[in-house]
C-alpha cells in the first residue's frame, strides 16, 4: 500500500504562541481526520502511520500558521488517536 505524503515542504516557522481565532484547531482536525481516511492510514502498519503523520503534520502546520506549538501537538494526538482500532467492550450480559 502507498501513502500519500506531503514530503519536501518545509516547517512553517512563524506559529503564534497565543490562543488560535475560534474554530482554526477544529478545521485543522477536521483536515487532518479527512487525510487519514483519504489516505488508508488506518490500514497501515504503526511505523507508516507514524511517518505519514510527521509528514501530514508538516503540512498542516504550514496550513494553519495561526497554531501554536501546543495546539498542533493536540491535533497530531487526535490524529494518531483517530488512527487506532476500534476497541469494542462487552455489555455485563453478553460475557461469554
Amino acid at each position: 500500500m502507498t501513502l500519500s505524503h506531503y514530503a519536501g515542504r518545509g516547517m512553517a516557522t512563524n506559529k503564534k504562541d497565543a490562543a488560535a481565532p475560534a474554530g482554526l484547531m477544529d478545521q485543522a482536525r477536521d483536515e487532518l481526520f479527512s487525510h487519514i481516511l483519504r489516505c488508508g492510514v488506518i490500514e497501515a502498519e504503526p511505523e507508516q502511520q507514524e511517518a505519514w503523520i510527521d509528514d501530514t503534520m508538516q503540512y498542516i502546520a504550514e496550513r494553519y500558521v495561526g497554531l501554536g506549538e501546543d495546539q498542533l501537538a493536540k491535533v497530531r494526538a487526535l490524529g494518531v488517536r483517530f488512527c487506532q482500532p476500534v476497541v469494542r467492550h462487552q455489555t455485563a450480559g453478553s460475557a461469554s
